[in-house]
């Protein structure tokens, strides 16, 4: 699945992935994505989606806990640090796509009390997006 098919989940641009020397950094340029709230997200090269992802308290903190493994915090993060190494020194862009996720509005009772939650639906979208591209960067199997 390509780019045009995350737009029409009414995904925007949300900034890049780049490097600094041999170092991965991210820039997000959309304020949208720096707030605290449920997100999904996508690294796109050319019109190619390579992986997705959930941000439950907003893509900015994602992309920053993913700069903890691209640094050598994990095994996952190494390997991603590599591909992207790999693509960007082979003169291609990895542009960061993003969406709010929907939410749910629900009012029962808790013990006696009327309760009104909001449920974010940031793991459904995750596993939906997941199912429908099959990005092969991702490693969760899902």
């Amino acid at each position: 699945m390509k780019l045009r098919d995350l737009q029409a989940h009414n995904f925007k641009p949300a900034g890049n992935i780049y490097l600094d020397e041999e170092e991965v950094k991210f820039k997000i340029d959309d304020p949208v994505f720096k707030q605290k709230q449920g997100q999904v997200y996508a690294w796109v090269i050319g019109d190619m989606v390579a992986y997705i992802g959930m941000a439950s308290k907003g893509i900015n903190k994602r992309l920053g806990e993913h700069r903890g493994g691209w640094r050598g915090g994990s095994a996952t993060g190494i390997n991603k640090a590599k591909l992207i190494r790999d693509t960007i020194n082979s003169g291609q862009e990895i542009k960061v796509y993003g969406r709010v996720c929907d939410s749910i509005k629900q009012t029962y009772e808790l013990l006696g009390e009327q309760v009104t939650r909001e449920i974010n639906l940031v793991d459904q979208e995750e596993d939906a997006l997941l199912k429908q591209f099959k990005p092969l960067w991702n490693t969760n199997g899902k």
